[in-house]
């Protein structure tokens, strides 16, 4: 890496955007293209870095991640999780 102030801010941006993309600490990996607006081949790639640093986990579902310091305060109900 080049740039280290690049890739720092750019790691940020997925806990800083404006933007409402990650809900209840969930971010649906088809929402990247409105975060990161570049080529969707290096957002796995982004991903697994925001891994390494456990910043995010990778969930069972492939196509969302959790971002733990963007959990809501309040623990949820559990009917609302296995609701029906």
């Amino acid at each position: 890496i080049l740039d280290p102030q690049w890739i720092t801010d750019l790691l940020a941006s997925i806990i800083t955007t404006k933007q409402n993309f990650v809900r209840d600490g969930i971010l649906k990996h088809s929402d990247l293209p409105f975060i990161w607006r570049f080529d969707a081949a290096l957002h796995a790639k982004l991903l697994r870095l925001l891994e390494r640093f456990e910043v995010s986990f990778q969930l069972p579902e492939e196509d969302r991640t959790l971002i733990p310091c963007l959990l809501p305060d309040a623990r949820p109900e559990f009917d609302t999780l296995w609701s029906s």
